[in-house]
């Protein structure tokens, strides 16, 4: 079969003819004015920016009115108030963060199957305590079933899991029976306020660290791009202002373009307008969170969660028959 080379170059022509077709159309649909004016005014807020910094030439900046600078710096202590609680409470989020780094270590000396054996019935008795807690309304966390197999225990859970362990050094000697029972007694209760733990955890995990951390992903973070917003339209009135300023000052009432001067006071009113409009609206958009935060209610959850463990915890305590 031979080649047909007209054919192949007629089809190499069509393709060429198609992409450079694409290309302009392409090129076509870009707005180079408006790619201009957006890398001009990046340039012009940056070089404003600087000046402003090191006040070189003694800016005239405007200042925010009072009610924007007050409910942003209420709106910035709230966020701090929360992200440092948060910062200290998310330790929760491990169940051995009450074990502390030598403990932790001794861990080691822990015959690993007689501990596994020894905290086996640790889930089925502790879904039936959650059970009974979520029937007595104390517990109302749904999520809390599905992590009740995590491999991190705390103090309690060791604590239980170490006495346990050291019962076998009694096995030998008959008399001290009694001795080994009452252990075994204590380490199922050491067990069982290592379970209550794992529930009070539960509300400090899911009703406020998780709860918290969601409230300033949605409702501080936007309020974060409304202030920079504010910021930015700052810095464009002022730019105008000083164009204005430096255009009136380098001509005289016989050199002015009377026409342009006009369009730049236009483009002031409208960047004064925005920049109004964006304070307005960050200033509405703080009261509004404010209004609906209830900061104080996800605290309660957690008194609430501390009064239910130590509530039973002392139940379990005061039944332990020496």
């Amino acid at each position: 079969m031979s080649f047909n080379f007209d054919s192949f170059s007629k089809k190499l022509q069509d393709v060429a003819a198609q992409t450079t077709s694409k290309f302009n159309e392409t090129i076509g649909n870009i707005d180079f004015n408006q790619i201009q004016e957006k890398t001009t005014s990046t340039f012009d807020k940056t070089t404003r920016m600087i000046e402003e910094k090191t006040n070189i030439n003694n800016l005239d900046i405007t200042q925010f009115p009072e009610e924007f600078t007050t409910s942003v710096q209420k709106f910035k202590h709230y966020e701090e108030l929360i992200t440092k609680t948060l910062n200290f409470t998310s330790i929760v989020d491990s169940n051995d963060y009450d074990l502390n780094v030598s403990l932790s270590s001794s861990l080691k000396n822990i015959d690993v199957q007689d501990w596994k054996a020894s905290i086996n019935n640790i889930g089925e008795r502790l879904k039936t305590t959650t059970n009974g807690l979520i029937n007595n309304g104390t517990l109302t966390n749904a999520n809390f079933e599905k992590n009740l197999d995590k491999k991190a225990y705390g103090f309690d859970h060791t604590f239980s899991a170490k006495t346990l362990d050291c019962l076998n050094l009694l096995k030998d000697y008959p008399e001290d029976e009694f001795l080994r029972m009452k252990l075994l007694e204590f380490s199922n209760m050491e067990n069982s306020l290592g379970d209550l733990k794992l529930i009070k955890n539960e509300v400090y995990k899911s009703e406020f660290n998780l709860a918290l951390k969601n409230v300033l992903a949605t409702k501080f973070q936007p309020i974060h791009k409304l202030i920079k917003s504010v910021e930015d339209n700052r810095l464009t009135y002022d730019i105008q202002r000083s164009k204005i300023l430096e255009y009136t000052k380098r001509n005289n009432s016989s050199t002015i373009d009377q026409s342009k001067l006009e369009e730049m006071r236009t483009k002031l009113n409208i960047d004064e307008d925005s920049f109004a409009t964006s304070i307005e609206n960050t200033i509405l958009e703080i009261n509004t969170l404010f209004e609906h935060l209830n900061l104080l209610d996800y605290f309660k959850k957690l008194v609430q969660a501390e009064l239910d463990y130590h509530k039973n915890s002392v139940k379990l305590l005061e039944s332990f028959d020496f």
